[in-house]
């Protein structure tokens, strides 16, 4: 797949172009049955896409959204869906007030080029979000390309979308997000110095640092996850949570990897959500803390046991 950034002065432009428009943050299925279409009508098929978010630009102060797929990630499932060619462009005040019309003409028609654009059912571009699919219908007998339209993607009589997914995820309902995502949720961490305090406990946690503040976290609590690094799947509990035994602190990111003792300072690890045990809890003791994460790790063994 070849990656083209920002004013794309040496793109190499194909009227023959399939080409669809979109955040596409979550890649879930209702963007992959989106994403099928723009591979099967032919070549260069063709993601534009946008860095950053365009909600991080225009949210009021405070209310910006979390993301549910980094750019690495995009990259990286774009590849594996058959994408062709992936338009990465900055998403800027410029860009934000760029009207339909010249988005349309000079961005996706001189400078992309245009055979065929899929797009999704409620999709809009250009300021005021006027490039919908009535002004692509009433432009395309115009410049000469094909509009193809996708209906909603339903799951249990709910439109999957990526504000539903966000909300599946602030509850905490990672099983869900996986029928919505078609996949795990999933982030990435580095292992850094923690207080030890699992160890002594007799819980060994690998403390992580989300290699992106952006990247949104499920709500807080204990979850059966599977652990990626060196190329190798770990079943693992994880924590999310303020440690409220301890008098509350800063957020904690913890990993507990069954079976396994060595030293992981400083390793990436991919984490996979697979179901949640239960939330975070003040316990009265440390006794009362133990006994509760033994039965965690019995609960969590037996989820994770059915789900290798």
């Amino acid at each position: 797949m070849q990656i083209f950034e920002n004013r794309l002065t040496h793109y190499p432009r194909d009227d023959s172009s399939v080409v669809t428009v979109g955040s596409f943050d979550g890649l879930h299925l209702g963007h992959r049955q989106l994403i099928e279409r723009v591979v099967r009508g032919g070549s260069p098929s063709t993601v534009v896409t946008f860095y950053p978010h365009p909600q991080t630009i225009v949210a009021r102060p405070g209310r910006a959204i979390k993301i549910l797929t980094l750019p690495y990630e995009k990259v990286q499932y774009f590849e594996a869906m058959g994408i062709e060619r992936l338009v990465v462009l900055s998403f800027d005040r410029e860009l934000m007030n760029k009207n339909a019309d010249d988005f349309l003409r000079e961005i996706l028609i001189e400078k992309i080029g245009l055979r065929k654009i899929v797009v999704g059912y409620d999709h809009a571009f250009g300021k005021d979000r006027k490039g919908n699919i009535d002004f692509l219908l009433q432009s395309a007998p115009v410049f000469g390309f094909e509009v193809e339209p996708i209906k909603p993607y339903y799951h249990q009589g709910l439109i999957v979308s990526s504000t539903l997914i966000r909300k599946t995820l602030t509850g905490g309902d990672v099983k869900l997000a996986l029928e919505l995502l078609g996949r795990n949720y999933s982030f990435s961490g580095w292992v850094v110095k923690g207080e030890s305090r699992g160890a002594g406990l007799g819980f060994p946690t690998a403390n992580l640092k989300p290699d992106s503040p952006y990247k949104m976290l499920p709500l807080n609590g204990v979850y059966a996850v599977h652990v990626y690094f060196k190329e190798r799947k770990h079943p693992a509990l994880l924590y999310i949570g303020y440690r409220p035994t301890y008098g509350y602190g800063d957020l904690s990111v913890e990993a507990y990897l069954l079976d396994y003792n060595e030293d992981l300072y400083g390793e990436m690890l991919k984490v996979e959500f697979v179901d949640r045990l239960r939330g975070d809890i003040a316990f009265e003791s440390e006794s009362e803390l133990v006994a509760q994460m033994k039965i965690d790790e019995i609960k969590g063994r037996k989820i994770l046991s059915m789900s290798l």
